[in-house]
């Protein structure tokens, strides 16, 4: 049933704040007939339940408050670690998903092209035949998700069936999958406690990070102590806007950076001699390389960035005791993106690696024993489905990734030829309506997840609680792989029942070493640090049962007093994963007379391009530019008026692939030559498309090794 949105929030006493925002018309929220009654009648009784948001990377622990049992609101979790009880606009419409009118409430199969409403067990049936006798490589699967728990039933499923395409877009995983190519070992957190001076080569780390929240505090508190934090990016971040100093430079170019800043370390000597000499093989040819190639006027020429910001950024990073040079997934968004990270790995080994940390005890789990593809090195990615005439079966799990690809409609084409495609997304979104077989996984409020982390320096695992019982039929994917891998290998050992028993294997360890404490109380004093190093424990569980309803009911468990140790990887690098492919793009864009370069950034009200169907989020994307339900375009003034174009005004940004209206918009912050459009509009599934998609205009430029699409390597005009 669908009742009026205002009408909704008065039954409620007006207690959802994100619906209360109009802009958008009178939206419909759709509830289950049964509820009904609740709305009208019900007693209003008050309760809250503890879960975890996995809109973002950030994992951060919410309170959910529910009146009759209904999700009303949501706040931040103040004893949870990620977040300390922050919370941002993705986080405070967590309770909007549950009510969406879009979701999905049953199976659905495409018939004559459109989509029919079907049972469950016909909807199952229908991918366990797809998927039987199915030879090796016949079945891919493509999935986004930020729980290391469920990517990793994932990659076990697909190896059941005896598949190595799968993918597993994590944002944790995806930041330090370039170590996996040069190093034995990849760190698990800066650690603040040490580092004295941060070089950021293009990360978002208070808006799209793997703790955006941890991020603000640890970086507010790392300047409040006179530490330097300087950034390379194309544009004037908040996240830059932190930091000591900004330096303009185009993502393609972070590895010539990165080189030419070990350049000037080397020629002064002052670099950890001892570790290069036992943990980084063949040294002495990258050194050559560097000397040979990256001076920083050579630099300078090639990049723009001053040789003096060079030259004083590299003293300043080798007479640091602690420094770190850092980079997440996002650096991987341009062509050389791979190459860049490489380079950066090199340029904190001149350090030893000294402002990063590493778990001395792992007490988190561990699922590189069910990773049987690696997450980088030319492994399985969703291009590949292009020209693939083995694949049969395609299975899609919460990832959007046509919308998110310059190369749609190539995808699109090659998804056709598919026989059977299955997609376990909540809503209808531009990869869903590809699927021939749609079977939806329930809200994050329904269902069960963890979560791992341990960015902040300390083990977390956080847990998503069902906090209502699913509104439709929806089924969790978790569940629905366990019964298809018991189905489909009887032979294979497999345990596991439904998703929860997948989750407590994996959680019985934690119990086992009977360390660390529940989200139920403030961090411990420094008396109970002492009490617990002489053998305290400070656990209140009996039994793994008891810990596991417990860990659920406060939203996770920590470690607060984690044995870390220094983060000293060996360090395989080649010349060869440094030099150039030959065909790059990177004077592509700025190569034609005339053209500008467009640079997509994203925001924190939108990742991967999920979140925007959201009414509220949608009103806000556009908020801090005046700009509502359309595109806009940052340009710098200077070059602006080069092309004669007025703050404010309506223009027409054009590429190879077509062109876009848009909103121009001065910002002395973008860097000159570049014109900056925001990603997350343009969806073209829902009921109204707002704004544009900026790759679908994108130059079909991807990550050599990763195959990420490039968001800065495409030659645009505007008039």
């Amino acid at each position: 049933m669908e009742i009026n949105r205002r009408d909704f929030v008065k039954l409620l006493g007006g207690s959802i704040v994100g619906f209360a925002v109009g802009g958008v018309g009178e939206a419909l929220i759709k509830i289950p007939n049964a509820v009904i009654p609740l709305l009208y009648k019900g007693p209003r009784i008050e309760t809250w339940k503890m879960t975890t948001c996995a809109k973002c990377p950030g994992k951060c622990g919410l309170r959910i408050r529910l009146i009759d049992g209904l999700p009303v609101q949501a706040f931040g979790n103040p004893l949870a670690p990620p977040n300390n009880g922050g919370v941002c606009p993705i986080g405070l419409t967590s309770v909007e998903s549950l009510y969406h009118p879009d979701r999905l409430t049953s199976p659905m199969k495409k018939v004559n092209g459109k989509f029919q409403e079907i049972s469950y067990i016909e909807a199952y049936r229908m991918l366990s035949n797809a998927l039987l006798g199915k030879t090796k490589g016949a079945s891919a699967f493509a999935a986004q998700t930020e729980s290391a728990f469920m990517g990793g039933l994932i990659r076990e499923f697909m190896s059941g069936i005896n598949s190595d395409k799968v993918w597993v877009d994590d944002f944790a995983s995806m930041s330090v999958s370039p170590y996996s190519s040069v190093s034995n070992d990849k760190p698990d957190f800066i650690d603040f406690s040490k580092c004295d001076f941060i070089i950021n080569f293009g990360a978002q780390l208070t808006e799209v990070s793997e703790s955006p929240s941890y991020f603000s505090r640890a970086i507010n508190d790392f300047r409040a102590k006179r530490h330097e934090f300087v950034t390379f990016s194309p544009k004037l971040s908040p996240s830059a806007f932190k930091s000591s100093r900004w330096i303009p430079v185009l993502p393609e170019y972070y590895e010539d950076v990165a080189l030419s800043l070990v350049y000037v370390i080397l020629n002064d000597g002052n670099y950890d001699k001892n570790f290069v000499k036992s943990e980084f093989a063949d040294f002495d040819g990258f050194s050559k390389l560097v000397q040979e190639q990256y001076s920083p006027a050579e630099v300078e020429a090639r990049t723009g960035v001053p040789s003096k910001y060079i030259i004083e950024t590299a003293r300043k990073f080798s007479t640091a005791s602690s420094p770190a040079a850092y980079f997440d997934e996002s650096i991987l968004h341009s062509s050389n993106g791979t190459r860049n990270a490489y380079a950066i790995l090199a340029l904190n080994a001149m350090k030893a690696f000294a402002g990063y940390g590493k778990l001395k005890n792992q007490e988190l789990p561990d699922f590189s024993s069910s990773k049987e593809e690696k997450p980088t090195g030319k492994g399985w990615n969703p291009n590949m489905i292009i020209g693939d005439k083995d694949l049969k079966v395609l299975m899609i799990y919460r990832s959007n990734f046509v919308f998110n690809s310059p190369n749609a409609e190539a995808l699109k084409k090659a998804i056709a030829d598919i026989p059977m495609v299955v997609s376990f997304s909540p809503f209808i979104d531009e990869t869903s309506e590809l699927a021939s077989l749609i079977i939806p996984d329930h809200d994050d409020l329904e269902r069960l997840e963890a979560f791992s982390s341990t960015v902040t320096g300390a083990p977390v695992i956080s847990m998503q609680q069902p906090v209502l019982k699913p509104f439709y039929s929806t089924v969790h994917t978790g569940d629905l792989l366990v019964r298809l891998v018991g189905d489909l290998e009887p032979s294979k050992k497999w345990d596991y029942k439904k998703y929860s028993d997948y989750l407590q294997s994996y959680l019985k360890p934690v119990y086992k070493r009977g360390k660390g404490m529940l989200m139920d109380q403030k961090k411990p004093t420094g008396l109970e640090k002492s009490l617990h190093q002489a053998g305290w424990q400070m656990t209140s569980y009996s039994s793994f049962d008891d810990f596991w309803d417990q860990i659920q009911r406060y939203g996770g468990w920590w470690n607060p007093f984690p044995e870390t140790e220094a983060f000293r990887p060996k360090l395989s690098l080649t010349t060869a994963q440094l030099a150039p492919a030959g065909k790059g793009s990177r004077t592509a864009a700025g190569g034609q007379k005339g053209s500008l370069r467009l640079n997509v950034f994203m925001k924190n009200l939108d990742y991967k391009g999920n979140m925007l169907r959201n009414s509220y989020l949608n009103e806000q994307f556009g908020v801090e530019r005046d700009v509502y339900y359309a595109i806009w375009i940052e340009i710098n003034p200077d070059t602006a008026k080069k092309f004669a174009i007025e703050d404010r005004s309506s223009v027409k940004v054009g590429t190879a692939k077509g062109s876009f209206e848009a909103t121009a918009i001065y910002n002395p912050a973008v860097m000159p030559g570049n014109i900056d459009v925001p990603f997350g509009l343009g969806h073209t599934v829902t009921a109204k498309t707002y704004g544009s998609n900026p790759l679908q205009y994108c130059d079909e430029v991807f990550n050599e090794e990763t195959g990420s699409a490039s968001f800065s390597e495409t030659a645009a005009k505007v008039g």
